[in-house]
């Protein structure tokens, strides 16, 4: 990890890439956070939605630079879609 984060202090596509894996975990961390305990906010709602747009348009990269972890990793794209869409739900329906 160590090495990614020097890595990337030397080279500005790698920062720009691992800002973006850790914004999706930052994101994906939250949202749980919110849903566990029941109190989302209008933030939560766009949390899912930025996961769901990073899941749509770089999946690959997200699954290659580890940024699926816990009960994401291993899923299909197809899968985290719907597991996200799902929350979403979820969301609505623990708005403060």
């Amino acid at each position: 990890m160590r090495n990614r984060y020097q890595q990337a202090l030397e080279d500005r596509a790698l920062l720009e890439q691992l800002y973006f894996v850790e914004m999706f975990r930052s994101h994906v961390l939250d949202i749980e956070d919110d849903l566990h305990g029941k109190s989302c906010t209008p933030m939560t709602m766009k949390r899912v939605q930025a996961v769901l747009e990073m899941i749509a348009q770089h999946f690959t990269l997200l699954a290659d630079q580890g940024a699926l972890f816990f009960d994401n990793e291993g899923k299909t794209q197809q899968e985290l879609t719907d597991i996200y869409q799902h929350k979403r739900i979820l969301v609505e329906k623990y708005q403060l």
